[in-house]
């Protein structure tokens, strides 16, 4: 979630793999702006965490995620939308601080992942379509359930999740 003045507030399983580019990064030492969150570019030291770093230290991967698109739309470019709409910036920006401060769980790859968290402070769901393709791969649209019930994490009735 951007916060403005260069900043960012995300949740990270703290990746020790470096990004593309981070051979040139000359200071992997804490940086002053992320108050020490971070080992380089993308490479954030602090495990299972929200953490509200700069956007060098963040890295050199930005993405634009729609909001209140179609199901249909959500599935066929999963990863890059959501069909739930978005609160406004100033609520989800407000709603990163509070996790910043109270956290997001622990992060698992697919169940409460980065996405997972920025969908949550734009929409306040619990939202993410990877671990139904991760289950179900193409062949999602087949299913005989209703496609918000198989996305919504808050669903506990479904046995095969």
């Amino acid at each position: 979630i951007y916060m403005g003045n260069k900043m960012v507030i995300h949740f990270t399983r703290g990746s020790t793999i470096l990004p593309k580019g981070a051979e040139e990064f000359s200071e992997l030492g804490p940086c002053e702006k992320c108050q020490g969150f971070n080992g380089g570019p993308g490479r954030i030291l602090i495990p299972g965490k929200v953490v509200k770093c700069c956007l060098r230290c963040f890295g050199d991967k930005m993405h634009l995620y729609a909001y209140g698109v179609s199901w249909k739309e959500a599935l066929a470019i999963p990863g890059t939308c959501c069909p739930y709409k978005s609160k406004s910036l100033e609520e989800a920006v407000k709603t990163a601080n509070e996790k910043l401060n109270t956290g997001f769980d622990f992060y698992t790859i697919l169940y409460n992942n980065c996405e997972v968290f920025a969908t949550f402070c734009r929409t306040g769901k619990i939202y993410s379509i990877q671990p139904v393709f991760d289950k179900f791969g193409n062949k999602v649209l087949e299913l005989p359930v209703e496609l918000e019930k198989i996305a919504a994490r808050n669903n506990e009735n479904l046995e095969w999740m």
